[in-house]
């Protein structure tokens, strides 16, 4: 179903906006507990996915004409280890 700035019919129809494509995220996470600590090794968006996830336009409030888009899109593979400490 189309948005209203989608929609040809209505006054809020905007012919630049487009649907966004589905989505894929990755990620994955492993522990392993050793008597007082936790080791947790992890990777988000294992696959890298430069996908556009959100849109929007900047309106020149002068003119109103000239328009900047900018694309959202999920953090770039991220990996890094978390350690806990139990007392």
């Amino acid at each position: 179903m189309a948005t209203p700035e989608q929609d040809s019919s209505t006054l809020q129809f905007d012919a630049a906006n487009f649907m966004l494509p589905a989505t894929n995220f990755v990620s994955l996470r492993a522990g392993m507990t050793f008597n007082a600590f936790t080791l947790e090794p992890f990777i988000d968006n294992l696959l890298d996915t430069h996908v556009v996830t959100n849109y929007n336009f900047s309106i020149d409030p002068g003119t109103g004409n000239s328009r900047l888009m900018r694309d959202f899109t999920f953090r770039p593979r991220t990996y890094g280890l978390t350690f806990t400490w139990h007392q």
